[in-house]
């Protein structure tokens, strides 16, 4: 089920349109919609809460947090070494605070990548992909939907 605490279907049907079946998406926080996305993709997701960790098919990082983001040792030493598409929909936490941690470690990923940020209808997630494409490069392509932001080309 999408929507609620999942993402939108709007983000799942931007998915399926720019990005092949089979690829790998690469996602910060997992929920319903990982299950939605396993159907057609092959998913990689960092969680800090146990009780989804295993919930739904995907390799599972478990991440706990400490302080507003995940554990970084455990992040580091557990990424996947290829993927497709970054989907930012995690950790839950303040809304000014609790995605930030991805761009204070950005050079963890491959932000090459098509990056989705799930929520940026709130300020601090829309901060955080403001941030995100000034430090990637405002020549990128970029779109802002009514609950998501996407960083690609």
């Amino acid at each position: 089920m999408l929507g609620g605490w999942s993402f939108e279907p709007e983000v799942y049907d931007f998915i399926v349109k720019n990005l092949p079946f089979g690829s790998i998406i690469f996602e910060l926080g997992s929920g319903s919609g990982t299950g939605v996305l396993a159907q057609h993709y092959t998913m990689v997701s960092i969680e800090h809460n146990k009780k989804f960790v295993g919930k739904y098919p995907s390799t599972y990082i478990h991440a706990p947090m400490n302080g507003h983001w995940y554990d970084v040792g455990t992040v580091k030493s557990n990424l996947p070494t290829k993927y497709d598409m970054i989907l930012i929909d995690g950790p839950i936490g303040d809304q000014s605070r609790n995605r930030i941690g991805f761009y204070e470690n950005i050079n963890l990923f491959d932000t090459s990548k098509m990056m989705i940020f799930d929520d940026t209808n709130r300020v601090g997630e829309r901060q955080l992909f403001e941030l995100v494409l000034a430090k990637v490069g405002t020549d990128r392509k970029s779109q802002t939907f009514k609950t998501f932001s996407v960083i690609y080309g």
